[in-house]
């Protein structure tokens, strides 16, 4: 039996269907999901794209046939900033880096991470027992990027955090708008906007440097040994490659490692001020046990995540002809897989929209839930991201009473599924 494309929307215009995902990118994706079925295909600019929320599609896509996939053309716009860095990279120079960086997350590293993770927590449940107006997740960025830096780097970075903070935000801004308008200036033209874009870059690439400085002046010092930087040295000459592939894999984790964490806390207390009662029940578990593994601690994290996945879309090009199911994957085609209507699909979760507490506590649909992706390119950190949020969530619900603005969610699909709006009173 041959296989055939997926359905999907006529193109409208030579864009095809570039400019509605533009105008509201969540609801783009629900709507075709709903006329069209579990897997769709439409234009996308030039590109063939099939889109799925299938978690079929999402097993041989990052399960079954990986080495097929690389990551499409919005990551390789990220590469000024990212280089080969391993959210990138493919092939032998990212099993390579993998290979050493799982090592910095194993249960050993995270037992040294915890105290780390404990004390920073703890000078932000200072300031914030304080009662000044706050913004809740401004705070929680500089904290998981603290975090990051004492227990990846071995430095404590939280001076630098409002200038990485804006400078991901001016990057982030200019990539998008280069993934979602294939026609526009080449970088090397003079702007306003591109000049701010490449100030960011030189930002974060100047704090990376400094990095790397210390991780070299110290290399062989006891304790040092054990950073995440130190495993990526040779045992050799420290030439201008091992350099290089410092600085991307820094700048990689620097950006990304403490964006995404951050979104999660903070819809989590967003959640907590709607529900007060499920707030005391947390408490009372809390309370009565120091288990960070606590079950319905755990339960609240993965529905948290479940209805905003923080990377609520991942793209990936076909590197040749493939199928899944009845639908043909053309070669070349931009392979777009939508976790966050995955985490809402009707026939695997019930009452889809509504966060419900124990949810993770019974049986449900493991193959429906990737908040870290899935397959050998799963997210390298998820372990440090579980520890880091059940300390963090511990620590803000058994110290503190406090208040949110305002209690409504709003979201901001991004590159990651930001909230907007989070204060606290």
């Amino acid at each position: 039996m041959s296989k055939r494309l997926p359905p999907g929307p006529n193109p409208l215009s030579v864009l095809g269907s570039l400019p509605q995902f533009r105008a509201d990118m969540l609801g783009f994706c629900s709507d075709l999901f709903t006329k069209h079925g579990d897997t769709v295909s439409y234009r996308f600019g030039h590109l063939r794209a099939i889109m799925s929320r299938s978690p079929d599609f999402f097993r041989h896509v990052l399960k079954e046939n990986p080495e097929n996939y690389k990551k499409s053309f919005a990551y390789d716009l990220m590469r000024p900033i990212f280089g080969d860095g391993l959210l990138i990279a493919h092939g032998d120079h990212w099993k390579e880096n993998r290979q050493k960086m799982n090592s910095a997350f194993g249960p050993e590293q995270l037992a040294i991470y915890r105290p780390k993770i404990e004390k920073l927590t703890d000078d932000l449940i200072l300031e914030w027992s304080k009662g000044e107006r706050r913004d809740a997740h401004t705070d929680l960025i500089m904290l998981t990027l603290g975090i990051i830096g004492d227990c990846l780097f071995g430095k404590d970075i939280r001076s630098y955090g409002a200038h990485v903070s804006q400078a991901m935000l001016t990057i982030m801004a200019q990539v998008e708008h280069q993934i979602t308008h294939p026609v526009h200036l080449p970088l090397w033209v003079p702007s306003k906007k591109h000049e701010a874009y490449k100030k960011a870059i030189g930002t974060i690439e100047e704090i990376a440097q400094k990095l790397i400085q210390v991780v070299l002046e110290h290399n062989g010092a006891e304790g040092n040994s054990k950073t995440l930087l130190a495993r990526l040295l040779p045992a050799g000459e420290v030439t201008p490659e091992v350099r290089k592939n410092l600085r991307d894999q820094i700048m990689t984790l620097l950006i990304t490692g403490h964006d995404t964490s951050a979104n999660i806390l903070t819809f989590a207390l967003q959640i907590l001020q709607q529900h007060p009662a499920m707030l005391n029940q947390l408490k009372e578990e809390i309370d009565g046990s120091s288990d960070l593994n606590s079950p319905l601690l755990t339960s609240f994290i993965n529905e948290v995540m479940r209805l905003y996945p923080p990377v609520w879309m991942a793209s990936r090009t076909a590197l040749s002809e493939d199928s899944s199911g009845e639908f043909l994957i053309p070669n070349k085609s931009l392979v777009i897989l939508v976790p966050y209507s995955l985490h809402r699909h009707p026939d695997y979760w019930s009452e889809p929209d509504t966060f419900k507490l124990e949810r993770f506590m019974s049986k449900t649909s493991p193959e429906a839930f990737a908040p870290f992706g899935a397959g050998p390119r799963a997210c390298v950190a998820m372990t440090l991201g579980m520890l880091e949020m059940r300390i963090i969530l511990r620590s803000i619900i058994s110290s503190l009473d406090w208040k949110m603005e305002n209690s409504k969610i709003l979201v901001k699909p991004t590159l990651t599924l930001k909230p907007d709006g989070a204060v606290m009173a």
